[in-house]
C-alpha cells in the first residue's frame, strides 16, 4: 500500500537568505501543489525583489559536465531566460558539442548524492527515435555520449 507524506514548504526564507543549502529536492513521483493566492481580479503581482530574484538564480544554476566521445566540457545551466532548459536532451542538442558520431540513445549519466557521496547512473535515450526524456540535470551531473558502434 501507498502512502502519502504531505509537507508543506515556505521558500520565503529561502529567497530572503539565499541559503540554498535549504532547497529542498524533489524526487521521482513527487506532486508539487501550488494553491492561488486570492487577489482582486485586476491587480498586478510585485514579483520577486531584486534580492530574492538574485537568490533564486543563484539556487537554480548548476554546473554539469558533458563527454562526447570522450572529449569533456563544463558547462553552467543558469535560469536567466524563459528558455533556459534543465532537461537532458535539450541541454545536450542546445550545446553545440553532439557529433553526427555521438550515439544518442546511449547517454550515461551519473549523479553523486549529496549525503551519501554514493553515485548512481542512469542510461537514458535521447535519440530522434525517442519522445524526449524528462531528465533534468542536476548540479554536479556528468553527462556521457559514446560513440555509435560501427
Amino acid at each position: 500500500m501507498k502512502t502519502w507524506q504531505e509537507q508543506v514548504v515556505d521558500f520565503t526564507p529561502l529567497l530572503l537568505s539565499g541559503d540554498c543549502a535549504k532547497d529542498l529536492r524533489l524526487e521521482w513521483g513527487d506532486v508539487v501543489e501550488i494553491p492561488e493566492t486570492n487577489h482582486p481580479l485586476n491587480g498586478s503581482w510585485d514579483f520577486f525583489s531584486k534580492e530574492q530574484m538574485g537568490n533564486l538564480q543563484r539556487c537554480l544554476t548548476r554546473q554539469v559536465e558533458i563527454l562526447i566521445n570522450g572529449q569533456g566540457k563544463k558547462l553552467t545551466l543558469a535560469p536567466t531566460t524563459p528558455q533556459t532548459h534543465f532537461c537532458l536532451k535539450p541541454v545536450l542538442l542546445g550545446s553545440n558539442l553532439v557529433l553526427a558520431s555521438s550515439d544518442l540513445s546511449h547517454v550515461k549519466v551519473t549523479r553523486r548524492d549529496p549525503a551519501s557521496g554514493q553515485a548512481r547512473e542512469w542510461v537514458v535515450d535521447c535519440s530522434e527515435a525517442s519522445p524526449a526524456p524528462d531528465f533534468w540535470l542536476r548540479d554536479g551531473d556528468k553527462v556521457e555520449v559514446p560513440e555509435k558502434s560501427h
